[in-house]
């Protein structure tokens, strides 16, 4: 009696546990692609061929939907055909503005079911991706005003497992600074494993030129101390050294901004550290 009331006990409470579960939301995104028959009828699909050792531009035709945010593609919307990359400035006339770029892309069958990776460089706006209407990676925050948008520098790379070789990329972009706007550096894709090798490869050189740099700034530094200040340029070649420090140190805080690579700060400090390490050099250089 006791045996068969512990088993009722254990279902009972294995069931409870499984209704529990099945009321907290789900935070995996499926990235579940139309049916191939969707993407046979449309006008624009972009054929992109990568292999597991190189990479793709992410190019071709997109659709662009004007002061839009969507995260599918809307026959009902007015929107105009583009390529990217493109500035707001080429694309409206403007570099302040908001929109979507949506575009339909096929990839080798063989990748179907790999793990695959976007690298998306910095961008001057605020920008959410979404693959086949699903939340995929963003930088900011994107709005329709520019009290609520709000822009990052930083590059990101974005993973994915397709299901089908037809995927949609729907990219909400906004930017309300009148220099530059839009999305005007060129993405990648690939294997992850690559698409990671090519960037680290990327961040690894800049990291080891700064570094090189920087130690011949403090070898330059060095040297006039110990040469004192009576000897001849001693001074000179001491401002030089300090020259040579803070262009080094600029360069791991400007694009791609290697520094996001090991630091973990807020982009407003390091574009504060970008500006003062130029302004300094400035100074010393003259």
């Amino acid at each position: 009696m006791y045996s068969s009331l512990s088993k009722w006990s254990l279902f009972g409470f294995v069931l409870s546990c499984l209704l529990v579960l099945s009321l907290i939301p789900s935070t995996w995104a499926q990235y579940e692609a139309e049916p191939t028959q969707y993407y046979l009828h449309q006008k624009n699909v972009n054929d992109i061929q990568f292999t597991e050792q190189t990479t793709s531009y992410l190019k071709g035709t997109w659709s662009y939907y004007d002061q839009e945010l969507i995260s599918q593609p809307n026959r009902k919307l007015p929107s105009k055909t583009t390529e990217l990359p493109i500035s707001f400035q080429e694309l409206t006339g403007s570099n302040t503005g908001y929109g979507t770029f949506v575009g339909h892309f096929k990839i080798p069958d063989e990748f179907i079911g790999r793990r695959l990776a976007i690298h998306i460089p910095n961008q001057n706006c605020a920008y959410r991706v979404y693959l086949n209407g699903d939340f995929l990676v963003r930088l900011g925050d994107v709005a329709d005003n520019a009290g609520a948008q709000q822009t990052e520098n930083a590059p990101r790379i974005a993973y994915f497992v397709p299901d089908s070789p037809y995927f949609t990329l729907s990219i909400q972009a906004s930017n309300f600074n009148n220099l530059r706007g839009g999305l005007e550096s060129p993405m990648h894709i690939g294997i992850a494993k690559t698409i990671n090798r090519h960037y680290q490869q990327l961040m690894m050189s800049i990291a080891m030129i700064c570094g090189v740099v920087f130690g011949v700034g403090m070898f330059t530094t060095m040297l006039s101390m110990f040469r004192g200040s009576d000897e001849r340029n001693s001074k000179s070649i001491f401002v030089f050294g300090i020259f040579i420090l803070f262009l080094a140190l600029h360069n791991l805080f400007t694009a791609p901004y290697a520094y996001t690579t090991f630091l973990d700060i807020n982009w407003l400090w390091g574009i504060r550290l970008e500006y003062l390490f130029i302004y300094l050099a400035v100074i010393f250089f003259f």
